[in-house]
């Protein structure tokens, strides 16, 4: 009410409203990476696991030094120095997302370059390479299992079994005798 009964006080907010919407529209920046896939073709390269490398594969890529295919191992670099894939290069984290790292990207799609990101477990890199994926990245493969799998289960045995452990889930909890124990209660 009171600005009814003073209409410039009116007409002054509003053409300082007006100013503040004009000076942040002209001040925002324009955002430093768009996404050129969207969640419903990142979801389908899930389901089709186009996006996934086979430790067995892995190993026969790392050890042959195959130039078609590069592991990018995104743990920290302790975690690096302490073991890591045959010719991997570390890429932690925290930087995946830098300028640097994106050339280096844009340099292995050029050359038509597999990149295959690892962490200690497939559930670490799932992320980044959802990330890489919707930002354009076509040619990118998690490893699934992880260096965890790569490196103790198939390097001690060599022998790949019937059903590969990273296709095994166990449930943490069984929750149909935890049913009947509080039925029964």
């Amino acid at each position: 009410m009171i600005h009814a009964k003073n209409p410039r006080r009116l007409t002054l907010s509003l053409i300082v409203f007006v100013l503040i919407i004009i000076v942040g529209l002209i001040t925002m920046n324009k955002p430093e990476f768009s996404y050129k896939n969207n969640s419903a073709q990142v979801l389908k390269s899930i389901l089709n696991k186009e996006g996934e490398l086979i430790p067995e594969k892995a190993i026969f890529y790392a050890e042959e030094n195959n130039p078609s295919f590069v592991f990018v191992d995104i743990r920290n670099p302790y975690e690096y120095i302490k073991g890591h894939i045959p010719n991997a290069i570390n890429i932690p984290l925290t930087e995946l997302l830098s300028k640097e790292t994106m050339k280096t990207f844009d340099k292995y799609v050029r050359d038509k370059t597999t990149i295959v990101i690892y962490a200690n477990t497939q559930t670490e890199a799932n992320g980044s390479w959802m990330l890489l994926k919707q930002l354009g990245y076509s040619d990118i493969k998690v490893l699934i299992g992880g260096f965890e799998y790569y490196s103790k289960e198939l390097k001690e045995n060599e022998k790949v079994p019937e059903t590969p452990e990273y296709f095994v889930e166990t449930p943490k909890y069984d929750f149909a005798k935890i049913a009947k124990e509080a039925s029964s209660n």
